[in-house]
């Protein structure tokens, strides 16, 4: 195999969890990567659109785990492999390239989700059309989202939602501002699905935090869940009980738990 670029690196790592998502959207949207248009003599090597030009065709493959699926690849030699490998006729595809933001601005206005490297020695990554709105930053962010109906509940570790606190967990040990973060549920709703609030202790820039921190919650809910975000003033703190009675599922090494009685 020719040697691998950052992105096939990350996506190599023998841990490489929801906790890499931020990293792994950083670089899809950096990257070069790779897809297929069924062929035609002038849509060879890179391609270029401009406003008002219509989505390229992309080739659609279809199997009966994923459904159909746009094959995309971290490089043209992936894509290569992969053609080689599903034994693709002469002059039935075109291979383009194209820079991942660019790339990812276009995917999530069509209507399938997408596989990154399907057919190849690189391990497989479906993303469905979240995913994709997500490293093309077309998400809502908790200003976006509706108000949320209903108390909140916060948890202990018998109730924790195992995935999603494991993947936050995991990813707040890379993240220094980090002090703590408790995890809660909202209760007595009337909609369908459930929501997590995280309530978290950080210093520092909190905007690059929070859409990290999303992603990384969105990678790791279940169906039918969803996580918001919220932070807890560094300083005298006004949850002083809160922060006694209920250990927080991730603490900083340096993160001391506040007296509850106000006192130093």
């Amino acid at each position: 195999m020719n040697s691998l670029n950052d992105l096939e690196r990350l996506l190599r790592k023998p841990k490489f969890g929801p906790e890499s998502y931020p990293e792994l959207f950083r670089l899809l949207r950096e990257s070069k990567l790779a897809f297929l248009l069924p062929y035609h003599p002038e849509m060879e090597g890179s391609i270029g659109l401009k406003n008002g030009d219509s989505l390229p065709p992309f080739v659609v493959w279809k199997n009966p785990q994923d459904g159909c699926h746009i094959p995309i690849f971290t490089s043209l030699e992936r894509a290569q492999e992969a053609c080689a490998k599903t034994r693709s006729r002469a002059k039935q595809y075109v291979i383009c390239e194209m820079l991942g933001r660019e790339l990812f601005h276009l995917l999530s206005v069509q209507e399938h989700p997408i596989t990154l490297n399907p057919a190849t020695s690189m391990p497989v990554l479906f993303l469905d059309l979240n995913g994709v709105k997500a490293v093309a930053r077309v998400r809502k962010s908790n200003e976006d989202q509706p108000e949320q109906q209903g108390r909140v509940q916060l948890l202990t570790a018998a109730d924790y939602p195992t995935d999603l606190v494991q993947a936050l967990f995991q990813y707040f040990r890379q993240c220094p501002e980090v002090q703590a973060a408790w995890i809660s549920k909202v209760i007595e709703r009337t909609e369908p699905g459930t929501v997590y609030v995280l309530l978290t202790l950080a210093t520092g820039e909190r905007k690059k935090l929070q859409d990290a921190t999303l992603i990384v919650a969105g990678s790791a809910c279940k169906k039918g869940e969803t996580m918001h975000m919220h932070f807890i003033e560094p300083g005298p703190s006004p949850f002083p009980v809160m922060q006694t009675k209920f250990p927080p599922f991730y603490a900083a090494p340096n993160y001391q738990t506040p007296n509850p009685l106000g006192e130093e």
